[in-house]
């Protein structure tokens, strides 16, 4: 199962049901410049949720399975 929920104190940061493993998180904000065709420059936002998770999981098959993962 696959699921994506924010991430902070007593929730599960994990994306994978039934997980067991290291997970580690990244919540990123920043601006960038954006050059237009004109030349002109503009400021642009962005806001990244980064993860990585390293463990056990059961799959949908009912058997348990190692891996490691990266959502972006």
């Amino acid at each position: 199962m696959f699921h994506v929920t924010f991430f902070g104190p007593g929730v599960d940061p994990s994306s994978i049901g039934d997980f067991n493993g290291f997970v580690g998180v990244a919540d990123v904000q920043g601006t960038g410049t954006a050059t237009n065709p004109d030349g002109s420059t503009e400021t642009l936002l962005f806001d990244t949720d980064m993860r990585f998770m390293k463990g056990t999981y059961v799959g949908l098959d009912g058997r348990v399975r190692k891996g490691s993962f990266g959502f972006i």
